[in-house]
């Protein structure tokens, strides 16, 4: 299993976990209902997609020349970004699916990712 694949699982694991803190503060808040379920899995889905993009378009990338990985980079980052926008505009824009619930989980990546570092420190 590659090194990528293997930290995608991580993150899912802590996505999931995440997932199921911020459901029971929703819960407990008396926020929790069917749009706010649609978004918070909306989200987590798309953080997850956004890190394998990520992942996949930098192994990419490293096997390219610098100037022709640059240019690559750059666009795959704004597509991911012009992706993100699309999404949360989305769950604006319809009743059925709460844009809270969508915006939250798009953060868990990096909670983890950070926590997963600092726990590596200590």
């Amino acid at each position: 299993m590659d090194t990528t694949l293997r930290e995608t699982i991580k993150l899912l694991k802590g996505i999931i976990a995440l997932d199921i803190i911020f459901i029971a503060i929703i819960y407990i808040l008396g926020k929790f209902d069917i749009p706010m379920l649609q978004g918070i899995l909306i989200g987590s889905v798309y953080a997850l997609l956004n890190f394998r993009l990520i992942a996949v378009s930098l192994n990419r990338a490293v096997q390219m020349s610098p100037g022709r990985a640059q240019v690559f980079a750059g666009v795959s980052y704004v597509g991911r970004l012009a992706l993100t926008a699309a999404i949360i505009l989305a769950a604006i824009k319809v009743d059925y699916i709460n844009a809270f619930g969508v915006i939250v989980p798009m953060f868990f990546p990096k909670i983890i990712i950070v926590s997963s570092a600092i726990n590596r420190k200590v």
